[in-house]
């Protein structure tokens, strides 16, 4: 990863399908989250969709956080042949993240085998002014051929939990695809039973400066439900094309459809640039409260900067109910499971630049008080233990068993023996009333956490005769 003499910039040149990056350019506003997958959506890509607070066990060991399916789907045909990357000469291509305003862009130029060139600039951002909300900005360009131009955006639900792990892979959601007359929607109900997700996406032709516009349609191929536009296009003409996304969740509202619907509908009469203006003026807003400077040291200047960035984009204030796992909303690693890394290692972060995020955070501990009960009572004791894998009941998430590099099964004993978590969260609440004054967090949810953790150790103790 390269980075920019640009303090909020990171860019990557050349074409890849490396992981690394789809984690490194994800997008995220503390409700969901998409990793940096090409639009196109390759078989190598790890595609990822992450609501904060979805979790289920379904066929996996434990409850973890699901993969929800991909809404920015997008794949071009020339003349209705299809136009892959890989198969074309790449003149230029670049990602970059730019941090400071929360977005992702890609730019490439390709030619292919029959000698047409395009060049292609997409934009992606999750919404910090609302969080239900996603957007992506298309500026395709015909160089040098005219023909007819086809744009297909999509919605992918055949996505798994530990896709390349055939021990371990997953599917938690049942899709189902409804037709709307004007956008794209999958409705998603977890295995358990517990989560309804929907998930809507409207494509717009941006002006009517662009050439004719000759068809479109919307199908529903089952796992693959697509919006196609049809375009006649003249040599150099540039088609815009604003994308809106909405995703909403049982755990915000009982009427996701709906949510959906307004939410679209909202964004449409906005339009991109009103709603980038907005997320940009948040993004600005906590960048005032949360930024660094270190000097003589660029790069970890940057890197620090990707850092607190990560951070703030793991968070919706407005939400008690989840914090951020150990991989954040990244990826699956660890199952999307929260740890003492919260409250130990990111924590401190919220606590001095953004204190109503840190109250967020422990108020998650709050709200899972009643699994941390169970867990003490499962092991014979009073009071609360909280888990070392903890999703969103507070119960014990860590697996009883694995498998190690040969395959051979082993015992995990983390869940049972790593008690430290339960002392770092009440660490962590002093910590919070020590630096914010917060006296009345203290007094009520706080107070009521350590009481319930002081009788777990009172429990818990051994005494030691000699």
């Amino acid at each position: 990863m390269d980075v920019s003499s640009s303090k909020h910039l990171v860019i990557k040149d050349g074409f890849d399908l490396d992981g690394h990056n789809e984690t490194c350019f994800t997008i995220a506003n503390g409700l969901f989250a998409v990793r940096g997958v090409t639009d196109e959506l390759y078989a190598e890509e790890y595609p990822g969709t992450y609501a904060a607070g979805v979790y289920d066990t379904g066929t996996a060991a434990v409850r973890e956080l699901v993969n929800l399916p991909y809404p920015f789907g997008l794949r071009l045909y020339l003349n209705r042949e299809p136009l892959d990357v890989r198969a074309c000469k790449i003149g230029s291509y670049r990602r970059e993240l730019d941090m400071r305003r929360g977005v992702y862009t890609r730019e490439y130029t390709i030619i292919d085998a029959k000698g047409r060139k395009l060049s292609v600039r997409t934009r992606r951002f999750a919404s910090m002014a609302d969080r239900n909300l996603g957007f992506a900005g298309y500026e395709i360009t015909c160089e040098n051929f005219s023909g007819v131009l086809n744009v297909e955006a999509f919605i992918e639900s055949n996505v798994y939990n530990a896709k390349n792990d055939p021990n371990e892979r997953a599917r938690h959601f049942t899709a189902r695809n409804k037709h709307q007359a004007d956008h794209l929607y999958v409705e998603c109900v977890t295995s358990d039973g517990d989560y309804t997700v929907g998930i809507g996406s409207a494509i717009r032709l941006r002006g009517l400066q662009h050439a004719a516009y000759l068809n479109g349609y919307q199908r529903d191929f089952g796992s693959f439900t697509a919006q196609n536009l049809e375009f006649d296009v003249a040599e150099g003409a540039v088609v815009e094309l604003e994308r809106f996304v909405a995703i909403c969740t049982n755990r915000g509202t009982m009427d996701v459809e709906t949510c959906v619907q307004l939410k679209l509908d909202e964004a449409a009469r906005l339009g991109g640039g009103a709603l980038l203006n907005a997320h940009a003026a948040e993004m600005a807003r906590l960048w005032d409260l949360a930024d660094v400077d270190i000097e003589g040291d660029p790069a970890a200047d940057n890197a620090l900067r990707f850092c607190n960035y990560a951070l703030m984009c793991c968070v919706n204030p407005a939400d008690e109910h989840v914090s951020i796992g150990a991989k954040g909303l990244h990826g699956e690693g660890y199952r999307g499971h929260v740890f003492w890394d919260t409250e130990v290692f990111m924590l401190p972060f919220f606590i001095y630049a953004l204190p109503e995020y840190a109250r967020t955070l422990l108020s998650y501990r709050y709200h899972t008080l009643d699994g941390a009960r169970k867990n003490a009572a499962l092991g014979g004791y009073r009071g609360a233990r909280f888990a070392w894998e903890s999703a969103d009941t507070g119960m014990e998430e860590t697996p009883k068993w694995g498998f190690d590099y040969k395959g051979n099964k082993v015992r995990i004993w983390t869940g049972d023996i790593e008690l430290h978590i339960t002392s770092d969260i009440a660490y962590a609440l002093r910590e919070y009333a020590r630096a914010t004054g917060d006296m009345r967090f203290f007094a009520g949810r706080s107070a009521e956490i350590i009481y319930e953790t002081a009788r777990f150790w009172v429990s818990r103790l051994e005494y030691n005769v000699e």
